[in-house]
């Protein structure tokens, strides 16, 4: 998750959230709400031994129906979450039919014409017919079995399925108030404006349909949905990390400068190759003009492009 965190940070997303949450609860939670799922399922991993040959010492079928038990669960709950005419990708790194072909026909088993499946146009299908004597349903064939010298890759399996219709179940209030959550003050919102403004001569205004919010000392950038329909995610990271609130300071982040900086018209320095080559490798670098107040945060630049925060030392 902090990688998937720092990834996001990078690319100044605004309007996503991480949630650390059991897949297998998202279809009482949240039914027919999301419009694409992708469930890239555990599964026993045997298209990997390109990478690793050992997984195939440690592979058993013992083990792949044990994991197609969890497969069952997560799919059911993918579907019921999504809604009608949404798209639900369900992928694994292995080539067991016990978890590929298996759990698709386990899922139209359950839930009969209420699911459909569409052709990925790129690729061609390679699932299988039959499987121990057991035919499977001609949807099935819409799937794609991805094999390693076809494409000098690992091993996968995907499948794209449509949901026609609404499936059973009503929204589950939510047991607690996210107390830790909380609008930030309209006072301390006028504050970090006036300072974006006076510091980095940054007009910032708050994205349509978002909100800031605080979070301990912390203050996010959020659409309003979360509060009114995924707070129960209980993500632990919110939307774009606007800064740190300090006693008597406000510092921006890293993503705040990525995505505002190049509307700063002070406290901004332009690197040549030689100080981007330091800051890059974490070294500080010694600017021989004097311009900027000792302590204060700077964003810097190489040409047309924001490289990130630093702070002015002696």
């Amino acid at each position: 998750l902090k990688a998937m965190a720092s990834n996001l940070e990078r690319m100044s997303t605004s309007n996503v959230v991480i949630s650390q949450r059991d897949g297998c609860v998202f279809g009482d939670l949240f039914p027919n709400t999301f419009d694409k799922i992708l469930l890239d399922a555990p599964c026993s991993g045997d298209g990997m031994m390109r990478k690793d040959k050992k997984i195939l010492t440690k592979w058993s079928e013992k083990n792949s129906l044990y994991m197609a038990k969890l497969q069952k669960k997560l799919i059911a709950s993918a579907f019921k979450a999504l809604k009608p005419n949404g798209e639900l990708v369900y992928s694994t790194c292995t080539l067991s039919p016990y978890e590929n072909e298996n759990i698709i026909q386990y899922l139209i088993d359950q839930f009969g014409e209420n699911v459909e499946t569409e052709n990925f146009k790129q690729y061609s299908g390679m699932t299988l017919k039959k499987f121990e004597n057991k035919e499977y349903d001609k949807r099935i064939e819409a799937g794609i079995r991805i094999l390693p010298w076809n494409y000098n890759s690992e091993a996968f399996f995907a499948i794209k399925i449509i949901k026609n219709n609404l499936t059973q179940g009503i929204k589950k209030a939510s047991k607690k108030t996210r107390r830790e959550l909380e609008y930030l003050p309209r006072k301390k919102e006028q504050i970090i404006i006036s300072y974006l403004r006076k510091h980095f001569g940054i007009d910032f205004k708050v994205k349509k349909r978002h909100a800031l919010i605080l979070r301990k000392n912390t203050v996010w950038m959020l659409p309003y949905r979360y509060f009114t329909e995924f707070s129960d995610l209980n993500s632990p990271w919110h939307g774009m990390k606007i800064g740190n609130i300090y006693s008597h300071d406000f510092r921006i982040s890293h993503s705040f400068a990525l995505e505002y900086g190049k509307y700063a018209g002070k406290n901004t320095y332009s690197l040549n190759e030689k100080e981007l080559r330091d800051i890059f490798n974490g070294k500080d670098i010694n600017i021989s003009e004097n311009k900027f107040e000792i302590g204060s945060i700077i964003i810097l630049k190489k040409d047309r492009y924001i490289i990130g925060v630093g702070k002015a030392l002696e």
